[in-house]
């Protein structure tokens, strides 16, 4: 059975663990980070700026109705996956959080496929660009990207 745990450690493995994202930071969080939290802060600087990862999975369940009967449940797991930068003088860190998360689905799709590494029947991304924000973290300026995945299991 597909689980939230093993989604991540496939994620973590194959997506994170690869080179091309280890050189970015291999700050890879399995939580969302309360942005003022001294204990989770600990955990989000990659040298001394702030720069990492956030991968949350969660699972949804439904029970469709097929010709009044209740099916065999379906699951649909949801892969949220934030890359928080401090920003720099320079500006760099916006093209660095833009291109990280562009690296991200494209690691996703060429190291698991459409299914997750075999974990769901399909996957897909998103349809919508992701988005750069600003968002104040541990109070430092930082851009903040966020990109989704959904993964079904029937």
């Amino acid at each position: 059975m597909t689980t939230c745990a093993g989604i991540f450690h496939t994620f973590s493995s194959n997506v994170f663990g690869h080179a091309s994202i280890r050189t970015i930071t291999p700050q890879v969080l399995s939580f969302e980070v309360m942005p003022e939290s001294e204990v989770e802060i600990q955990g989000i600087y990659y040298g001394t700026e702030i720069n990492f990862i956030e991968c949350v999975v969660s699972r949804a369940v439904s029970y469709p109705q097929i010709g009044g009967t209740t099916a065999s449940p379906e699951y649909t797991y949801l892969v949220d996956i934030r890359y928080t930068r401090e920003k720099d003088t320079e500006g760099a860190a916006y093209t660095i959080v833009r291109d990280t998360i562009e690296s991200i689905v494209d690691l996703t799709f060429s190291q698991l496929g459409h299914n997750f590494g075999g974990l769901v029947d399909y996957a897909r991304v998103q349809e919508e660009a992701p988005t750069i924000t600003s968002e104040q973290v541990a109070g430092r300026e930082c851009f903040r990207s966020v990109i989704k995945f959904q993964g079904k299991l029937a």
